[in-house]
């Protein structure tokens, strides 16, 4: 199930799909960190001030033991696939707990697209006890 891809209707109509990210979306992943609002930004890496490949890393080809992460992707008119959000997770000492952290693209906060990351995270974690 970790792998899967899976698509998701928002509050507001919008189908966006959900799905684990891999190394070939380390630049996709930079650029969507770079698109946030310093604000966006600040709030999910607490000042980090230089979004690169290191930063990213972690997210990519989560193991769904210790770490787990999907992104959020929507498709444009040419139907180029662009990162619209992440979520993400890193299990603590006790297996049953984690950190989870979420970061949505200013332009789609709002939609539901947390509530959804959060469900996906939730059921492919659970899975993986």
């Amino acid at each position: 199930m970790a792998l899967d891809a899976v698509d998701v209707i928002l509050r507001d109509g919008r189908t966006l799909r959900l799905r684990p990210p891999n190394a070939s979306d380390a630049d996709a992943t930079v650029a969507f960190f770079h698109d946030l609002s310093d604000r966006s930004r600040y709030l999910r890496f607490h000042g980090l001030a230089e979004i690169n490949r290191n930063v990213v890393r972690p997210y990519l080809e989560p193991d769904w033991l210790e770490r787990g992460a999907l992104v959020a992707t929507a498709s444009d008119d040419t139907d180029a696939e662009r990162i619209v959000a992440l979520a993400s997770y890193e299990r603590l000492r006790d297996a049953t707990t984690a950190e989870c952290a979420f970061v949505v693209s200013d332009a789609m906060q709002g939609v539901g697209i947390g509530t959804r990351l959060l469900e996906q995270l939730a059921a492919r974690a659970a899975t993986q006890r």
